[in-house]
């Protein structure tokens, strides 16, 4: 039942995306560059870059070393950076580059932890504001089953705060006892929640969807539809398929 389930959303989605597309062409879009994009030229320029070995040494190295010496994250990335400058020094035109290339990668890195962190911080203050519990109360008063009450209840934390790890982390705790006591068990309170909090955490105004489209210099109106579908609906269908999993067999450990 979960495989033909997962199939039928998986066509549907692909239906969805393939029209869009279609119509795209149809309307006369076609790839091009954007402004950020970097132009390269395989032949003129296949001396200048590093072999994939190469490059894939500095990733590896802060892997193992944060992962199985417990190195912190921080000096495990300053080692995989020196380690990439040594390694990739005579592919640099100089220390200008070096410079441009630090500027660049700070003003990549600043946004997105500057996001995370005011996300962070923003979670903290929803979960204490009377509003927000008021909210969720009223969640619990509607009359369904508890199973849709749990997914509304995450979908709202996820929505809210824009990210699924908050949902789980702020949602769970609030919602648990209620839940539990209207029969739902651990288990099920656990894997539906871990489906559910992906289902509306890529809304506009999610730290995801701000970065992403930063990078790929892309407006909202032209790239958000496509993403609305791939990240929204078509987890809304698993957290759907998750929950008919669960209920018809609820005593999975």
């Amino acid at each position: 039942m979960l495989a033909c389930s997962v199939m039928v959303c998986w066509e549907k989605m692909t239906i969805i995306l393939t029209k869009m597309i279609k119509k795209a062409v149809l309307n006369g879009e076609t790839f091009a560059y954007g402004s950020r994009d970097i132009h390269w030229d395989e032949d003129e320029n296949a001396a200048k870059r590093p072999g994939l070995i190469i490059s894939l040494i500095p990733l590896l190295v802060l892997i193992i070393i944060f992962n199985f010496f417990s190195v912190n994250i921080f000096m495990a990335t300053m080692i995989g950076w020196i380690l990439a400058l040594i390694l990739f020094w005579k592919y640099i035109d100089g220390r200008k580059e070096v410079m441009e290339i630090c500027v660049e990668g700070g003003k990549d890195a600043f946004g997105p932890i500057s996001s995370v962190g005011s996300l962070v911080g923003f979670t903290s203050v929803v979960q204490l504001l009377p509003g927000f519990q008021t909210l969720l109360d009223s969640i619990f008063t509607i009359d369904v089953s508890p199973v849709i009450i749990l997914i509304l209840a995450i979908s709202l934390v996820a929505g809210l705060t824009g990210s699924s790890t908050s949902a789980v982390r702020i949602g769970i705790p609030l919602i648990a006892e209620r839940c539990t006591a209207a029969g739902l068990s651990l288990s099920f309170i656990h894997r539906v929640s871990c489906f559910a909090c992906t289902t509306i955490d890529t809304l506009p105004w999610s730290t995801a969807i701000v970065i992403n489209l930063g990078i790929a210099d892309l407006k909202l109106k032209d790239a958000y539809p496509p993403m609305f579908v791939s990240t929204c609906l078509s987890t809304l269908c698993g957290t759907i398929i998750c929950s008919l999993f669960m209920y018809v067999f609820p005593n999975l450990p």
